[in-house]
């Protein structure tokens, strides 16, 4: 699996025209916090490195997507991206579990996906430069 993409900052999340933008990254939406941390080892054991899989619990999500809703620019009204941070920020709010993985080729994105999967994940969103995708 090639890993070249740059780190997600998760102090400072990749944003355009202020929306959540992790080109690059699936971001999956797992049941609760232990079936993110799970999943998380589940991937590490699958030969993702440590600092292609990023946690986030259900409440730092929740600040997250509020923070950028709250920011979002006019243009940020308009496209895909903030109809997703809505639905992020309501899985949040339900208690779901985030993880940011980078997914550089299809072969991660596939073992990411089956991961999601198997634990039993509600959301799975690819980034790509100019489309964003669910992937279950």
């Amino acid at each position: 699996m090639d890993h070249d993409v740059d780190t997600f900052d998760r102090q400072e999340p990749p944003t355009s025209f202020t929306a959540f933008k992790p080109v690059g990254h699936v971001v999956l939406a797992l049941p609760d916090d232990a079936a993110a941390l799970r999943a998380a080892q589940e991937l590490r054991a699958r030969g993702l490195p440590e600092e292609a899989v990023v946690r986030y619990s259900a409440a730092e999500q929740a600040r997250l997507m509020e923070k950028l809703i709250d920011d979002s620019s006019g243009v940020a009204e308009f496209g895909h991206e903030i109809v997703v941070m809505r639905r992020f920020l309501d899985l949040a709010l339900e208690g779901c579990g985030w993880l940011v993985v980078a997914s550089p080729d299809e072969t991660t994105e596939d073992t990411v996906v089956a991961v999601a999967q198997d634990m039993g994940a509600k959301a799975a969103v690819k980034y790509g430069r100019l489309v964003i995708t669910d992937l279950i």
